[in-house]
């Protein structure tokens, strides 16, 4: 991980593979990168990656 300017925030990826058990591919793949505060609770951890797997999975394609 890479520093920022705060002492309590590091920069983290998150990737994201869908593959297809079929075929064995890589189907969709998606990444993200965003400030990780050390000293926030569990629980604003959990919602800070919620809202970036939702955000990641908003160009999901999806058929119709």
């Amino acid at each position: 991980p890479v520093e920022t300017d705060n002492e309590n925030v590091e920069k983290g990826s998150l990737i994201i593979y869908v593959i297809n058990k079929k075929s064995d591919r890589v189907v969709w793949r998606s990444a993200a990168q965003a400030g990780v505060q050390f000293d926030a609770t569990a629980e604003q951890r959990s919602a800070r990656v919620k809202q970036v797997v939702s955000e990641m999975f908003q160009t999901f394609p999806v058929s119709e």
